[in-house]
């Protein structure tokens, strides 16, 4: 371990404490860049009628719930972000002020072929329709 660490034996657990601390600064300064990203995403993004759809690869739900979140304020329907692929399926997030979308769920989830499910303003899952099909049902 001190080899690794490039730290005497006994100096071991400061160099330890150093690592732990540049880690978190990472993590910390990571968490900006991603809110920063959401933000500008969510800003970007195109807008069909009163719906936002938005498509992004590598993303997880916690990533997906700031886009979406960013986006609200200028959204008057249903905001929606995707990632991942027509081959393995898409992480979805799904928000909206002006939707009860825990009513909604069903009928979201039976046209993108999704599980998954939430309260009245948000939900997350899982869908496996093809990008196009979500497309069209959101901007439909």
């Amino acid at each position: 371990i001190s080899a690794l660490l490039s730290a005497k034996p006994g100096d071991v657990v400061s160099a330890v404490e150093r690592l732990m601390e540049a880690r978190d600064a990472l993590s910390y300064e990571k968490g900006g860049l991603v809110r920063r990203l959401a933000a500008y995403v969510a800003a970007s993004a195109e807008r069909s009628g009163n719906n936002v759809v938005i498509f992004e690869e590598n993303f997880g739900h916690d990533e997906l719930r700031l886009i979406v979140n960013a986006a609200l304020p200028d959204c008057g329907g249903i905001c929606a972000a995707f990632s991942g692929d027509d081959g393995s399926g898409y992480r979805y997030v799904i928000g909206s002020s002006a939707v009860d979308l825990r009513a909604a769920a069903k009928n979201i989830n039976a046209a993108i072929s999704g599980r998954g499910g939430g309260d009245s303003s948000m939900i997350q899952g899982n869908a496996k329709a093809p990008r196009k099909v979500i497309e069209d049902y959101f901007k439909g």
